[in-house]
């Protein structure tokens, strides 16, 4: 009977064992996962940034382009009115 109880208490042991050495594995695994998930938020913080800075530059240029589009619109006019009070004056309309 005594060395049943010592087999048995080999195994417990052994399982004992195996057991911490899987927690162990498994809190490391874990930790790399988390350094890994910060690494990834680092990096879509940065994007994140990026991306709203392309965002307001978009929108400066849209209201530059718009801006532009406008005050080329209003001297194609003028330059039309000019051109039909030459085309008139010279008698070529």
């Amino acid at each position: 009977m005594g060395e049943l109880k010592d087999i048995t208490v080999e195994i417990l042991v052994s399982i004992r064992d195996e057991i911490r050495s899987l927690r162990a594995d498994t809190n490391l695994r874990f930790e790399q996962m988390d350094k890994r998930f910060e690494l990834m938020n680092e990096r879509l913080l940065h994007i994140e940034t990026d991306i709203s800075q392309m965002k307001a530059d978009i929108k400066a240029i849209a209201a530059h382009f718009e801006r532009s589009d406008l005050l080329l619109t209003n001297e194609m006019g003028g330059i039309k009115d000019r051109l039909s009070v030459c085309e008139r004056r010279l008698g070529i309309q």
